[in-house]
């Protein structure tokens, strides 16, 4: 990620980021869903790579409701340290 800072050490003012471009392409992963609790409205899923995302049904984009075992691809990120699936399509 590039990030340029605008800083003015005259007036004492604390840097800001002017902008940011993201360096990598999200990639779309693949993966099944271990678990979710449709009452709840989340669950887990399994990717190929063997890592194991929280699953919200906000995230998922076609509104269905995700079945134990069924096959999902999605796109992870991270949120508040930990890894979670993001536009996910069932």
């Amino acid at each position: 990620m590039d990030i340029e800072f605008d800083a003015d050490i005259v007036r004492g003012t604390a840097p800001r980021a002017t902008q940011v471009q993201r360096r990598v392409q999200p990639l779309k992963l693949e993966g099944r869903v271990k678990s979710f609790e449709s009452a709840k409205g989340w669950g887990f899923l399994l990717g190929e790579d063997g890592i194991e995302c929280f699953l919200h049904r906000s995230d998922v984009i076609d509104g269905k409701i995700p079945i134990r075992g069924q096959r999902v691809v999605y796109y992870r990120g991270t949120k508040l340290g930990k890894p979670r699936a993001f536009y996910v399509e069932v």
